[in-house]
This record gives structure tokens, sequence and C-alpha cells, in this order.
């Protein structure tokens, strides 16, 4: 079973399938983020209630399935989580990155949680319960979750003076293996996700409105 917030293909989902050439097209509306505002890493929580309360924090956690593609075995699900926050935030589970890599305390923010950890005697130890593994590796580094999905996360895909980095490979203990594709916003100083594409032959592929930095976006579900 994969963590909720990674991409999940549990639950009851509308799987629908196009081809490159003919695609279906959602259009995701939500939050604008400004290009000056370094993202936040999502909360670091142990359980929801029935009602999707964060017993911790006591903040409502809401999740969306908005548009998957495949079967649930082999496809790609875009989620979207209501995190709250100032103003209130969406996230989706394609948002993976880490913050403060470096640090003595880097944190890995995936979807609609997060990783917390402690640098003690060069080894990144878990801050909380919450497992996984972060490991430095050559231009960045590797996260591990309990259920051992592993991400590589890029130094050379770096916003904010080098605060957050993000992911560029997620591989599944099954092997399958998702890629991330960025694209460089100059007139904002960004990367913005373009693309999520799996070895089973679906692609996620995001478009953004002008001025938008953020959820809203049309997303493309596409199949070879």
């Amino acid at each position: 079973m994969i963590d909720n917030g990674w991409c999940s293909r549990i639950g009851r989902r509308a799987y629908v399938v196009a081809s490159w050439t003919a695609s279906l097209a959602f259009l995701l509306v939500g939050g604008v983020v400004s290009a000056q505002t370094v993202p936040e890493p999502s909360p670091v929580r142990a359980a929801l209630d029935a009602n999707g309360v964060d017993m911790i924090s006591g903040q409502l956690l809401l999740t969306e399935p908005a548009v998957s593609i495949g079967t649930p075995e082999s496809g790609l699900s875009h989620e979207r989580y209501w995190i709250g926050g100032i103003g209130g935030l969406w996230r989706h589970n394609f948002e993976v990155w880490i913050a403060n890599p470096g640090s003595i305390k880097p944190q890995v923010s995936v979807g609609n949680r997060s990783y917390a950890f402690d640098l003690i005697s060069g080894a990144y130890v878990p801050a909380q319960r919450t497992g996984g593994a972060l490991t430095s590796i050559t231009n960045g580094y590797l996260f591990t979750d309990r259920n051992g999905v592993a991400t590589k996360f890029s130094n050379s895909v770096s916003m904010y003076s080098g605060t957050r980095i993000y992911a560029t490979e997620m591989t599944y203990p099954t092997g399958e293996k998702l890629s991330f594709h960025y694209a460089y916003n100059a007139a904002n100083s960004v990367y913005l996700l373009q693309s999520v594409t799996s070895t089973a032959g679906y692609q996620l592929k995001y478009e953004y409105f002008t001025g938008s930095l953020g959820p809203s976006q049309i997303l493309y579900a596409l199949k070879k």
C-alpha cells in the first residue's frame, strides 16, 4: 500500500484513457501562488479522524481525486489536497520537494504531508514517527518512505535561493518509475512542473494560465 499523499491507487476513482494526440483535458482551479512566496512544507501529522480532521492541529484536511488515467494497478492519479493555512491552500500529490536541503533540519514535503529529519552525526534521522530514510547522493538527495517508494531530488531543480529542491524521479517497489519534468519560467524565476511520465506509458501534462504558478492550470491525461 502506498502512503496517502503519494501517487495512491487505492479508493474509488474514475480512470480515463486518452492518446498522446487525442488527450483529455481537465481544468483545475485553485489559488494563485506568488513568485515571491516561498512554499511551506505540508503538515507532519500522525493520523486523521473519520472526518478528515488532523487530530494534532485540528485542521480540516480534504482530498479531491481530480483525474486518473489507466488502471488502478499501473495508471497515474492526480489528486488535490486542501491543507488549510493562511487564506487556504491546495496541494497535489506531485508537488514533491525538500525544504532547506543541506541544513540540520530538512523536511521532505509530499503532497499533503511531510517528513521531518534531524542531521545527527552526519546522518539524517526522522524527527517524528513518520518513518522513511533520507540520504545525500550525487547532486541531490534520495528519500525512501516506509513502503519502499524511492524518490530522487535534484539540486539542479532548485528555487528560492536553494531553500527548495524538487523531485525528478520516483520508483515503486514493483519497479515502475515516474519521471518529473520541469520548465524554467524566467519571468518569475521558478521551475514549473510540466509533466509526470510513467514507464507504463502514461503521462499527466500540466499547462498554466498566465500569471499562475500554482494549482490553477489545465491538466492533460495521456497514453502512448
